[in-house]
């Protein structure tokens, strides 16, 4: 198995993490709270690992339909931008 360490996806422009099993509502918060703080961790290790990473955006699909995205630009900087979905594109800056 190759080391982790030496391949990684350079540059990403997004993420997508899809939901695709029907879950009930009460499971689907608990559940989209908990990739939420995944991601949150991994992008801090992320940044954390290598100071110049470029900034990176995470979006939650479920059904198709996007429930919530996070913005990473530092370790310091992660931040749930699903007010700005309307519209939004992952590569621009955000309004």
């Amino acid at each position: 198995m190759p080391d982790s360490g030496k391949f990684a996806v350079q540059t990403p422009e997004s993420v997508s993490v899809y939901i695709l099993a029907g879950v009930t509502t009460q499971f689907l918060s608990l559940l989209l709270a908990d990739i939420s703080d995944s991601i949150k961790r991994w992008l801090v290790r992320r940044f954390n690992k290598d100071d110049k990473a470029s900034a990176q955006a995470v979006t939650i699909y479920v059904h198709g339909k996007a429930v919530k995205s996070i913005l990473g630009r530092s370790a310091d900087d992660i931040e749930d931008v699903s007010t700005y979905l309307e519209g939004w594109d992952a590569t621009a800056t955000r309004p």
